[in-house]
């Protein structure tokens, strides 16, 4: 392998993904910058709305786990929650990535070594995923950092974990299925099988989790009472949920030269894992894309009579166009997981909070919201909006047809139709945020049934008057002209402008009703909040059908 083959392939690829090229040329020309000032001022947003909340409970946990001298968890956590949504995330964007993206089509005729290709990929997708690392795990490590007074070592060592902090996941979702890709037998739904392999191995790594977290049932009450009370036990128990937390819970925790080894011990994981995968690649990567290619250009032939049941198949257009649309989506496994990831993402942060809330620290913090009953209902409400709203859905309808947009126009159905099942569609995932916020939020702020039922009613009713303004944004100006699905959802500058969207609705309602509190119920600034959804979702979709049309019309050249 060619280092400076590596180094130079990495670079080239990098500069395709995120198209760096036409930024710098839009740059130097005074082009477009409106697109990077949108992009700093939602990360902006994101800090002051997001950022006080963060700090309060970071300091809050640390509070807890120093009471109760376990320090190292407020390290352990963060690893654990940055690795497994690397794990999530990190499969499906390999599995794009690797078997299913267009460079390869120009890599693999060049005299380039598979494990040159294979690494340069591995680059681009763990430069995806550092973007978890930065929000889950960067935050915390400075903190503690900051607040325990660590010295050099610490800060030294904590650099190491941060920028490895996602390899290793990365590496075993590769080691894994590398050779599952070459096993099954692919045939003309390629996609799909490939798919299904990486959601599998999901499923595995959550149920590795919870068999190696869970505490046997059998247990005799001596030895319950002997783990609970060894601090080492504890500490072993909760890391080893994924172990190579324990190296690096040591490292940062132990004296210079022991933390030293600690993270060498860590970094020789990551060497041999690297060795495994480079190993795995050379023998299956590229026969594996090869014959995926192979297999999906030499498609098995209908037998008798198979052709005369299809067309005898009769649906009616929505059915046709909503299976379409459900197909694209989850035979593209960028749309899928993200679409998937972005919806379920917060409603499972909210579920931890839920499992939280029975401890006592959360719920003396609970009883101290007390006064503020009044308004826990809105609240409530605003809070599945936020859970069902951000997920990048609407802001990508038309983005994600691309060059099939054309294919679209082609149909002999209407605008209107095409929408209803544009809208249907992701309104289906939405409202995954806020059923399960409306049952989370029960638990944790033991809201009645008929409040929870309102929460998840009106805050659908929110997330509807949302996803159409989102809609509307795509509508205007898609993104059509991409070569990666990532550029279609994750860089696109639309979905970008679904956050001040969403977030302008919750932050504006939740400081009018902190405001309003005294001179306004908490009933009648519900009733306000469902007014505005359902007026602003019947003024806004005759507006939306009509920029729809204007499109659908439009001679695009993709």
């Amino acid at each position: 392998m060619r280092l400076k083959m590596v180094i130079s392939l990495t670079w080239t690829l990098i500069n395709s993904h995120y198209n760096l090229p036409r930024s710098v040329y839009h740059f130097k020309r005074r082009e477009r910058l409106w697109e990077p000032a949108l992009i700093v001022g939602v990360i902006v947003l994101l800090l002051i709305t997001m950022g006080p909340l963060y700090v309060m409970l970071m300091d809050t946990m640390y509070g807890q786990y120093e009471a109760a001298g376990m320090l190292e968890l407020f390290l352990a956590n963060p690893f654990i929650i940055a690795n497994i949504f690397g794990l999530m995330f990190g499969i499906f964007l390999m599995i794009s990535t690797f078997f299913f993206g267009d460079d390869m089509r120009v890599l693999t005729p060049l005299p380039l070594k598979s494990t040159e290709v294979l690494l340069s990929k591995f680059f681009v997708v763990l430069l995806d995923l550092m973007i978890i690392s930065l929000v889950v795990l960067l935050p915390p490590y400075i903190y503690y950092g900051i607040r325990s007074g660590a010295g050099i070592a610490y800060w030294l060592f904590m650099i190491a974990a941060f920028l490895l902090s996602q390899v290793l996941p990365l590496l075993i979702s590769a080691i894994i299925i590398l050779p599952l890709s070459r096993i099954f037998k692919f045939n003309r739904y390629r996609d799909s099988i490939v798919y299904f392999i990486g959601a599998g191995v999901l499923i595995a790594s959550f149920a590795f989790i919870f068999f190696t977290s869970r505490v046997d049932p059998n247990m005799s009450p001596e030895d319950f009472a002997r783990i609970f009370s060894d601090r080492d036990a504890i500490l072993n128990k909760t890391a080893g949920v994924y172990p190579p937390t324990i190296l690096v819970m040591r490292a940062l925790t132990r004296p210079f030269v022991e933390g030293f080894l600690w993270l060498l011990a860590f970094v020789a994981l990551h060497g041999a894992a690297l060795m495994a995968f480079l190993f795995l690649g050379d023998r299956f990567y590229y026969s594996t894309y090869s014959s995926l290619q192979e297999n999906y250009a030499k498609r098995s032939k209908l037998r008798e009579g198979e052709m005369a049941e299809l067309l005898g198949i009769q649906r009616t257009p929505f059915s046709a166009l909503y299976r379409r649309e459900w197909w694209y989506f989850l035979k593209v496994p960028a749309f899928a997981f993200n679409g998937f990831g972005n919806v379920i993402v917060f409603p499972i942060l909210l579920v931890i909070a839920a499992v939280a809330g029975q401890t006592d620290e959360l719920g003396r913090l609970i009883q101290a919201m007390e006064e503020y009953r009044g308004i826990f209902l809105p609240v409530g409400i605003l809070v599945s909006t936020l859970a069902g709203g951000i997920n990048g859905l609407a802001t990508s309808i038309f983005s994600r047809e691309g060059k099939l947009l054309q294919e679209l126009k082609a149909l002999p159905v209407s605008v209107s139709s095409i929408m209803l099942v544009k809208f249907m569609h992701v309104e289906t995932l939405s409202l995954i945020g806020p059923l399960s916020s409306s049952i989370a939020l029960g638990i944790i702020l033991k809201i009645t049934f008929f409040e929870g039922v309102l929460i998840f009613l009106i805050g659908s009713l929110c997330v509807t008057f949302l996803n159409i303004l989102q809609m509307f944004v795509d509508v205007v100006k898609p993104s059509l002209k991409w070569d990666n699905p990532q550029k279609a959802m994750k860089q696109n500058v639309n979905v970008a402008l679904s956050i001040p969207i969403v977030f302008g609705f919750v932050g504006g309602f939740g400081y009018l009703t902190y405001l309003l509190r005294d001179s306004l119920s908490g009933s009648l600034m519900t009733l306000l909040i469902a007014v505005i959804s359902i007026a602003g979702s019947a003024l806004m979709w005759p507006i939306v059908l009509k920029r729809a049309g204007i499109l659908m019309t439009k001679d695009l050249s993709l």
